[in-house]
């Protein structure tokens, strides 16, 4: 699966506490992978989930999804230059998803 880049790690690493899913309109379901590349390593699958489909009207709140397993107390942490991607299992269409990142960085 083809996946994008949420961030970089800096030079003393980070730690992420929360990732949040919302589509930006009409999606098929899908399911959406979250990976993690060490300082010159492939991609380790460190979570996923399922984001149900969705249908866009004016009057339709958006629906957040949230990796329930990146929290607070169980954070993802990343080394020095290491990078957090995203991609989704079936092909995104145009509006595609939005996702938000809770993280510091040390």
């Amino acid at each position: 699966a083809t996946a994008t880049e949420l961030l970089t790690a800096g030079t003393d690493g980070c730690i992420v506490t929360k990732i949040t899913v919302i589509p930006k309109g009409t999606i098929t379901a899908t399911g959406i992978v979250l990976y993690e590349t060490p300082s010159g390593s492939t991609k380790l699958v460190k979570d996923s989930i399922a984001l149900s489909a969705f249908t866009y009207a004016a009057t339709a709140k958006l629906p957040k999804t949230i990796f329930t397993e990146v929290t607070e107390t169980t954070p993802i942490r990343l080394g020095a230059g290491d990078k957090l991607l995203i991609g989704t299992l079936v092909a995104a269409t145009a509006p595609g998803i939005d996702v938000a990142v809770e993280y510091t960085d040390f």
